[in-house]
């Protein structure tokens, strides 16, 4: 592969947001998981077999470390010769922020079709990495209290407006929210009221 990506198995919106927004092209990299300061045995096994040649289109990067992963873990891959590159966070907005500006910079724009996941109730929100993984649209994060700002500027950034898709019925996500995000695109609810129903 071009390159592998790492992520802290024990944070859910870090992955949705690794595979949703860097595992698609130009990095088409799979996706391992790490504790956020150690590699468990297996993923570094695998890493090392998979011998990432680079990414050409980013430096050659070879190896993302997503979310909330301490410094032992960057040591410890570039001590296996690995070129990395981190977006290193532990709040989820500001990661789907901080991705999607660098995704921007792969594809030249911001992808219209943005995936709207609640936060606070990620449960239904799971199948939108399974699109994204191939897709490599947008996904944004709201909670149960609305829409937060950093989420209302990745918005903004697209051009004629985003066709949002909301994973989760009015459970999940309410009418209210819904409405609000209505200002800034197109919006599709996928009902469910968890990642079966979704899915």
């Amino acid at each position: 592969p071009g390159a592998v990506i790492l992520v802290n198995r024990n944070e859910l919106a870090e992955v949705l947001a690794a595979a949703s927004r860097v595992q698609h092209f130009p990095v088409n990299a799979p996706l391992l998981y790490v504790d956020e300061n150690s590699i468990p045995d297996l993923t570094r096994n695998e890493l090392l077999r998979l011998m990432p040649e680079g990414v050409a289109m980013d430096r050659n990067v070879q190896v993302y470390l997503v979310g909330t992963i301490g410094d032992a873990v960057r040591d410890e891959v570039e001590a296996m010769g690995y070129r990395t590159r981190s977006f290193i966070t532990s709040d989820p907005i500001e990661l789907s922020e901080m991705l999607d500006t660098w995704t921007s910079t792969q594809h030249g724009d911001h992808r219209n079709e943005v995936a709207v996941v609640n936060l606070d109730n990620m449960g239904p929100g799971i199948p939108s990495a399974f699109w994204n993984a191939h897709m490599g649209d947008g996904l944004v994060f709201v909670t149960n209290d609305g829409v937060p700002q950093t989420t209302v500027d990745i918005l903004k950034r697209r051009a004629n407006g985003p066709w949002l898709y909301l994973f989760g019925d009015e459970s999940v996500i309410s009418s209210g929210i819904a409405r609000e995000l209505g200002q800034y695109g197109h919006v599709t609810r996928i009902k469910g009221a968890n990642a079966a129903e979704t899915s």
